[in-house]
C-alpha cells in the first residue's frame, strides 16, 4: 500500500534494507538529479562515488557486493564501497525542496509539506490511522480506542458465566464448556451456599451474646480462666467437713473463655466414698451460662492439662438445671495428712486460707 510506503520515509526510518522514496508520495515529479540510478526512486541517505554520480547508499552498497558489478552503473568506472561518501547537501536538497502528500491522503487529509515535515505532521494529523494491532485492519487513531473494545472482529470479551476474557473467535465454545462446568459445580455451589448461610446464622448469634457481655448485666462473667480461688476459713470448712455439717464447698462459677463455658469447683475436704478421712477431692461441675447456644456441646476441653475431658459422660453435657448434679475431678486428690495441723503451719495451707488455681486449656 502506497500509505505504507509512505509511512517509512522518516529520516529515522532512511536506514532500512529498502530503496529510494516513491515517487507517488510526491508532489511534483522530482528533477532527474535527486532520482537513482539503480531504484528508479528518489535518492534516500544519497551515496556519490569518486566519478560523481549519486545513489541511494543502500542501492549502491549491494550493486558493489553483487558480482563483477565493481564498476559505476553510469559511467562503467572502478568503483569500491571505501571511496562512497555520504552527500547531505543533496539530502538537505530532498528534504527541504521536495513537498510530499500527507500519509494519510486517502483517509481525506490534503495537506502538502517538505518531506522533512513529514513526521511532526504526521504526529497531529486529524486523519491518522493506526494497524489494529487485534485485526491488522487500518483505523482512525481517533476512533481506535472504540475499534478495540467494540468493533474488531479478533477483539476480546467477558465471559458472562466465569468473567475471563476470550478472543471473540473463541467465544461460542468458551460458552459451551463454561456452562458444562457449572452443570456440574451448581449442586456443589449450592451446597456450600448453605453452609454459608449456616455458619453466619451461628456468628451472627455468637455476635449477640457477645454484645450482651457487660459487667452490669452478667456479674458472673468477670471471673475467666485460669479461675484463682481462695478459700477463707479453712480451719472451720475442715471441722464442718468431717463433722458432716457441709461435706462440699463450691467455688463462684466462672468462664473458661469471655464467651465459653461457665464451670465451678467442687471442695470435699474430708474427701467422698473410698477417700473418706484419707484425701480431699476436688471436682469440676459445669453451671448454665450466657453462652451455651453457640457452644459446641458436650465439653470437650482439657483442664490444667491434668483433667482430661471425657465426651461420653454426663459431667460434660450441656447443663439443664443451674448446675450439673454430676462433676467430674479427683476422689483423691490430695492426702488430708498434708492439710492436719502440726507443730507447724499445714502444708498448703497459709494464714488459715488455700488457694486453688484452675486453667481451662482451648482445644
Amino acid at each position: 500500500m502506497k500509505s505504507l510506503r509512505i509511512n517509512a520515509i522518516s529520516e529515522d526510518n532512511e536506514a532500512s534494507d529498502e530503496g529510494g522514496f516513491d515517487l507517488n508520495i510526491f508532489t511534483q515529479r522530482p528533477d532527474d538529479k535527486f532520482i537513482c540510478p539503480i531504484c528508479l526512486m528518489v535518492l534516500k541517505i544519497p551515496a556519490q562515488t569518486i566519478c560523481g554520480h549519486r545513489f541511494c547508499k543502500i542501492c549502491i552498497t549491494k550493486w558493489i557486493q553483487g558480482e563483477s558489478k565493481r564498476k559505476c552503473p553510469v559511467c562503467k568506472e572502478d568503483i569500491t564501497s571505501e571511496k562512497l561518501f555520504i552527500d547531505n547537501f543533496a539530502r538537505r536538497e530532498i528534504h527541504a525542496q521536495l513537498h510530499i502528500y500527507c500519509s494519510f491522503k486517502k483517509y481525506g487529509c490534503k495537506k502538502t509539506f517538505p518531506l522533512l515535515s513529514h513526521s511532526e505532521h504526521s504526529r497531529s494529523c486529524p486523519y491518522a490511522h493506526r494497524e489494529c494491532r487485534k485485526c491488522s485492519l487500518f483505523v482512525s487513531v481517533k476512533s481506535y480506542t472504540d475499534h478495540l473494545k467494540n468493533k474488531c472482529l479478533n477483539r476480546d470479551v467477558e465471559c458472562e458465566i466465569c468473567k475471563s476474557l476470550i478472543n471473540l473467535n473463541e467465544y461460542d465454545s468458551h460458552k459451551l464448556e463454561c456452562i458444562k462446568k457449572m452443570n456440574y459445580l451448581s449442586p456443589i455451589i449450592v451446597s456450600l451456599e448453605d453452609r454459608i448461610k449456616q455458619l453466619e446464622s451461628i456468628v451472627h448469634r455468637q455476635q449477640e451474646l457477645i454484645d450482651k457481655l457487660s459487667v452490669n448485666s452478667m456479674p458472673n462473667c468477670i471471673e475467666i480462666s485460669p479461675f484463682i480461688w481462695k478459700i477463707s476459713q479453712f480451719d472451720k470448712l475442715r471441722k464442718d467437713a468431717i463433722s458432716g455439717k457441709a461435706q462440699a464447698v463450691h467455688s463462684p462459677a466462672f468462664y473458661s473463655t469471655p464467651t465459653g463455658y461457665r464451670m465451678c469447683i467442687r471442695l470435699n475436704l474430708n474427701g467422698v466414698d473410698s477417700s473418706v478421712d484419707k484425701y480431699m477431692s476436688v471436682f469440676i461441675h459445669l453451671v448454665q451460662g450466657e453462652f451455651d447456644d453457640a457452644l459446641s456441646w458436650p465439653f470437650k476441653q482439657d483442664i490444667n492439662e491434668t483433667l482430661k475431658s471425657r465426651v461420653n459422660i454426663s459431667a460434660f453435657q450441656r447443663p439443664t438445671a443451674e448446675r450439673n448434679h454430676k462433676g467430674f475431678g479427683y476422689i483423691e486428690f490430695l492426702p488430708l495428712e498434708y492439710l492436719k495441723s502440726k507443730e507447724t503451719q499445714p502444708l498448703y495451707v497459709k494464714n488459715d486460707v488455700m488457694i486453688l488455681r484452675i486453667n481451662v486449656v482451648e482445644e
